[in-house]
């Protein structure tokens, strides 16, 4: 039960994060509470493995769990806002004007005088 709650709060937490950067926030949702469970399954398996018991299989699972709450934190935290220019190595990826005009007294297709 305490884990169902945790969920939830985990939930409203990253979807206020999600929705104040303009994104629709369900996605993200349940992609955080399928991977809750897949880490937390993940990490009871491994616990049983290592520890042969019950007890640690549960605490392995608990720390999976709490491995997705990291991931997804991250996954938010790099999540862009939706009016984002989009970049290429820190540039945006399309100009917004052209290259700027040449001034008027230049001499570009001219010889250089020696």
């Amino acid at each position: 039960m305490l884990e169902i709650f945790a969920i939830y709060k985990f939930c409203q937490h990253f979807g206020k994060k999600l929705r104040a950067k303009g994104r629709e926030s369900t996605g993200y949702l349940l992609l955080f509470i399928v991977m809750w469970f897949f880490f937390e399954i993940v990490g009871g398996i491994i616990g049983m493995i290592v520890t042969g018991e019950g007890g640690g299989a549960y605490v392995m699972g608990l720390m999976g769990a709490l491995c997705s709450v990291a991931l997804m934190g991250y996954i938010v935290s790099i999540a862009p806002p939706k009016n984002a220019v989009p970049m290429s190595y820190g540039f945006p990826t399309e100009p917004e004007e052209g290259p700027p005009p040449l001034p008027a007294d230049s001499h570009e297709g001219e010889q250089p005088r020696v």
